[in-house]
Formats: structure tokens, C-alpha cells, sequence
């Protein structure tokens, strides 16, 4: 999918839509527009509660840096737990 940011430069006046079909993306939380000094700009859109599928085996590791056996409580970041399953070659579907 490839995404296109609207804007008249307010919060109200923008919307992220799917660039090929005009529909709006929902979960948006944030988007963040800037220009390094090499002149490259670089957009970041921000999503939240986005459902997800993960296939496959994997460790997480909890804030104490255990590794999460099964059937133990999660004592681990979301932040972290999101880095973790990028760095994780593996299937991720996202609905």
C-alpha cells in the first residue's frame, strides 16, 4: 500500500489516505513530516492499536532480561516488545 498525506497544515486538516484508492487509513496517531541536511525528507506516520498476526517462533526477552518461557506473565514494554519482534526475520502479517 502506498500512503499520501494530505494537508493544509492543521491537526483537523490532515488525513492519510491509501494513495491508490482514496480511502482513509484509520489508527492514525501521528505524522511527522522532516529534512535533514542532506535535503532528504522523510515522513513518519504513526499507528496505534493495529491488529496483528505473528507466525512463527520466537524469545522475547522481559525488562529484567529473562527470556519469556511459556505461560509466564509479560513484565516487558510495548516499545520494547515492538523492537524485539522487528528484529525478528519472520512473517508478520498486519490486517
Amino acid at each position: 500500500m502506498w500512503l499520501k498525506i494530505i494537508s493544509d497544515g492543521t491537526v483537523k486538516g490532515t488525513r492519510v489516505v491509501d494513495a491508490q484508492t482514496g480511502e482513509e487509513v484509520g489508527n492514525v496517531t501521528a505524522v511527522s513530516w522532516s529534512m535533514g541536511n542532506d535535503g532528504l525528507t522523510e515522513a513518519v506516520v504513526t499507528l496505534g492499536c493495529v491488529p496483528a498476526e505473528v507466525a512463527g517462533e520466537m524469545e522475547i526477552e522481559q525488562e529484567s532480561g529473562d527470556l519469556l518461557r511459556p505461560g509466564e506473565p509479560i513484565e516487558v514494554s510495548i516499545a520494547r516488545l515492538l523492537k524485539q519482534l522487528r528484529q525478528i526475520n519472520q512473517n508478520i502479517a498486519i490486517q
